[in-house]
């Protein structure tokens, strides 16, 4: 995520899959090591990095509306 933000610095605007790992915005499934579901509204690893360099983020079915 890190490397892909980097190679691509002019992205203000970041669109998530929701419910994805990787890319949900507050929609993923989060689980302990002994898969114990946690949370279903986490943030994906692609989108905490994207918000961590202050581009918005909006989930998939978000923009639909």
């Amino acid at each position: 995520a890190s490397s892909f933000f980097a190679t691509y610095p002019d992205i203000d605007l970041y669109v998530g899959k929701d419910r994805s790992p990787s890319c949900g915005v507050k929609t993923a499934k989060l689980y302990d090591p002994e898969r114990k579901l946690l949370s279903t509204t986490a943030t994906g690893l692609m989108t905490k990095e994207a918000l961590k360099r202050g581009i918005r983020c909006r989930g998939a079915e978000d923009m639909r509306s």
